[in-house]
């Protein structure tokens, strides 16, 4: 949309802010970079989605220490209105090598 100025010969366009898939978009690059740099390799290969602020992480990591660790990244960007840590940890890795 474009506004007048009380100057009918000056137009102008007021500034918008981000909409919020481009917020969104850019939160989602920010903690996928994030996780990357982590230096925990399991971090690397979780699904991130973002819509409105708030983060969902999908994945398997092989530890509740990832788990809670890749939450603990996300937290640290301090943009996420909200996470969802859905990571599993699959029982395989309880069970004791016999």
């Amino acid at each position: 949309m474009i506004a007048t100025s009380p100057n009918p010969d000056i137009s102008y366009q007021p500034w918008e802010s981000e909409s919020e898939p481009d917020l969104d978009y850019s939160l989602r690059e920010t903690v996928i970079q994030g996780l990357r740099r982590s230096g925990y390799s399991p971090l690397s290969d979780i699904k991130i989605e973002v819509a409105d602020g708030v983060v969902d992480v999908f994945g398997v990591v092989p530890s509740f220490y990832l788990k809670q660790m890749a939450q603990t990244i996300i937290l640290r960007i301090g943009q996420a209105k909200a996470i969802r840590n859905n990571l599993k940890v699959p029982i395989s890795y309880f069970e004791p090598n016999l």
